[in-house]
């Protein structure tokens, strides 16, 4: 039989709705094809990947919901099969709403005068930034939706577009544009684009004493533990790289045939 004690992992173990990843499969054996199935009815998706002696991706195509994954091997000759003990979640969220309605209480004013622009039906949990849109520089900072009618005052600027953003953690961002006249001037029609951006960068470090996460026993238990924290690790965007170590003597695995195992993991990350 195939083995069916293989490692597991993800390339990202979180997405926004419309994204894909791979699901990988670490130390594949040869004359072994891995088939990526949906674990709701076991469904194949893609086709099967032949085993290649290192990690395979097997790409989960769009995804617009959370979706667990499991990979059957199946040997090519004979066709004896078994699922991977291990299975894969990939958490998916919604986008914020892009198709809100984006107004002004006037679109002519006086210079030194305010406006309101508002946001109807804003999204309780998404916050709403206003944005000038020569620049996308900040008008103030972002106002929490509150699931009705909201308004947003700026005081004293000149005449320009300026622009709306709705962000939330793990959400990609939406960006509304709005412009605001001078006296004889024409209004614009509120332009929707939908860009994606990432600024957070910084650093976590975790020092501890450890034997194994549970008591694992095995190098491919071992890599899959370190394959856990990586998921983690790549559900933050500012998460810019990390590093893990040992010291002392553990017998869950044996570092002589771990290590080319997690080389293998880390060059198909």
């Amino acid at each position: 039989m195939p083995n069916a004690g293989l490692a597991v992992g993800a390339a990202a173990g979180m997405l926004c709705s419309g994204q894909s990843t791979a699901i990988t499969v670490g130390s594949t054996e040869l004359g072994i094809s891995y088939q990526l199935r949906n674990s709701a009815g076991n469904v194949n998706v893609g086709n099967p990947a032949a085993g290649t002696g290192a990690t395979i991706d097997l790409p989960t195509g769009t995804l617009t919901s959370t979706t667990t994954f499991n990979v059957l091997a199946t040997r090519s000759v004979g066709g004896c099969s078994v699922q991977l003990a291990q299975t894969r979640t990939i958490t998916v969220n919604p986008l914020p709403d892009a198709g809100l309605a984006v107004g002004a209480t006037q679109t002519q004013i006086e210079v030194g005068q305010s406006a309101n622009v508002t946001v109807a039906n804003s999204q309780t949990g998404v916050n709403y930034q206003l944005r000038r849109n020569e620049d996308n520089s900040n008008v103030g900072g972002p106002v929490a939706g509150t699931g009705a009618d909201g308004a947003y005052t700026f005081a004293n600027i000149p005449a320009g577009t300026y622009s709306i953003v709705a962000s939330k953690a793990g959400y990609q961002t939406h960006t509304w544009y709005y412009e605001v006249l001078t006296p004889g001037g024409s209004t614009a029609v509120p332009d929707h684009l939908l860009p994606r951006s990432s600024s957070k960068i910084g650093a976590h470090v975790v020092l501890g004493n450890r034997t194994g996460w549970g008591g694992f026993i095995g190098d491919a238990a071992f890599v899959a533990d370190m394959g856990w924290y990586d998921d983690m690790c790549r559900q933050d965007d500012y998460v810019f790289g990390i590093a893990s170590w040992t010291l002392g003597n553990w017998g869950g695995a044996n570092w002589f045939t771990a290590l080319p195992e997690m080389a293998d993991y880390i060059c198909a990350h």
